[in-house]
């Protein structure tokens, strides 16, 4: 349980794979009270995140949001995780299919570098890793 497309387990089992310790799915990240975002992957002893990035986000976004709507919350989104002094990368499909040692590179990286201070926020298992509504119906 915890991912939440194919996508997300195939990096994951990628990054297994390459000898990366197995990180933590869908955390949610807050900040007092406010949610920040739910990381895909999250490596909670370095403050590091990697997300699983398809299209579908962009080409249908769901809530009422246009494209440019759902481009624009990812990169606040971005910054804001950077802002807490969080790093992570973003993994696509063609990153798992076609060069997946630059991201295991990047991440095995940011990985050594350690946690530079105490976090300032908090972490925790979203919705129990589901999702709260599905994006297709079951059948």
């Amino acid at each position: 349980m915890g991912a939440h497309s194919p996508h997300e387990t195939r990096t994951r089992l990628a990054l297994l794979e390459a000898g990366l310790p197995e990180p933590l799915l869908q955390q949610a990240v807050f900040l007092g009270s406010r949610l920040v975002a739910v990381l895909d992957m999250y490596w909670p002893h370095h403050g590091v995140f990697a997300e699983c990035d398809g299209m579908v986000k962009y080409t249908d976004p769901w809530r009422g949001r246009s494209p440019a709507d759902a481009l624009r919350e990812e990169k606040r989104r971005h910054d804001d995780l950077l802002d807490l002094d969080l790093h992570g990368v973003r993994i696509t499909p063609d990153d798992v299919r076609l060069r997946p040692s630059e991201k295991v590179a990047r991440l095995r990286s940011l990985l050594d570098r350690g946690r530079p201070s105490a976090p300032r926020y908090r972490t925790q298992l979203y919705n129990s890793g589901t999702r709260i509504t599905p994006r297709a119906a079951a059948g």
